[in-house]
């Protein structure tokens, strides 16, 4: 099949994806010992990762906890993504 487009949705425009983001942040923050709500996550919606972090656990948490954190919450991410969404 040659395709003539190809549309990427970047920012969840047209399709909403925050249902499978969160389910994401709940589960890593679990594996880490942290309860992440639903509260949270829409608190912190457009936040870079690193932020959400220190919004979480403080200011000084070490880089390489953000960068352990961050690699597992992307493959979580992949993973929820193949969960159903709404547009």
């Amino acid at each position: 099949m040659d395709y003539q487009a190809v549309i990427w949705d970047m920012d969840g425009i047209l399709v909403d994806t925050g249902d499978q983001h969160y389910l994401s942040w709940k589960e890593i923050s679990k594996s880490f010992g942290y309860d992440y709500t639903r509260e949270q996550f829409d608190s912190d919606f457009g936040m870079q990762n690193p932020d959400i972090l220190k919004r979480m656990l403080g200011d000084d948490i070490p880089v390489s906890f953000i960068e352990e954190f961050c690699e597992k919450r992307k493959i979580s991410s992949l993973r929820w993504s193949r969960a159903p969404c709404s547009p």
